[in-house]
């Protein structure tokens, strides 16, 4: 059975739970990655996946720096729901904004 090593392609799927269990994100879908090739996928998990092998199940508890960061509340934008468009209009909706410089954002 093949064991994760540097380079190697690695799928995997994911749940994302918070501090009372809820799943904030999941993937039931694979998403692919090289591990050790700066994929884009954070350390943490590179570390704990390490190792494994098919089909293993693995579980992680993330501190915010070793994830994205700490909730920076200046980036919290705070508006009446009359302003939002009826579809976004629902608890964990995403919306893809674009800048004049075309860089893109996506806000929950």
């Amino acid at each position: 059975m093949v064991t994760v090593t540097h380079n190697t392609l690695v799928y995997i799927t994911y749940s994302i739970l918070d501090s009372r269990g809820m799943v904030v994100e999941q993937h039931d879908i694979p998403v692919g990655y090289v591990q050790g090739a700066n994929s884009g996928i954070l350390p943490a998990i590179e570390a704990a996946v390490a190792g494994r092998k098919i089909g293993d199940r693995v579980e992680i508890a993330l501190s915010p720096e070793e994830g994205y960061g700490l909730r920076d509340e200046s980036l919290v934008f705070v508006d009446d729901i009359e302003n939002v468009p009826p579809e976004f209009r629902r608890i964990g909706a995403e919306v893809m904004f674009e800048n004049e410089s075309g860089e893109t954002k996506v806000f929950t």
